[in-house]
């Protein structure tokens, strides 16, 4: 991982609240995180993916069909 972002970092990155950043992880659009708790880190991997998820969003997209779109990439 190229730098370590906390999650309050990631969330101020994508302008997203930090529990729908975990909701997208739950859902498998986000990859989680390296460690646990407080420990977590995230790199420029996880802002890519969180940004991809929102963009897809904002275009009409549900969930489902952002997996979907996410695994044929």
């Amino acid at each position: 991982m190229d730098a370590a972002l906390t999650l309050d970092a990631l969330c101020t990155l994508a302008d997203c609240p930090k529990r729908t950043v975990r909701y997208y992880m739950q859902r498998g659009l986000v990859e989680r995180p390296e460690g646990e708790t407080r420990a977590a880190r995230y790199g420029p991997r996880h802002l890519q993916q969180l940004l991809r998820v929102r963009e897809l969003s904002a275009s009409g997209l549900s969930l489902e069909r952002i997996r979907e779109v996410l695994a044929g990439q």
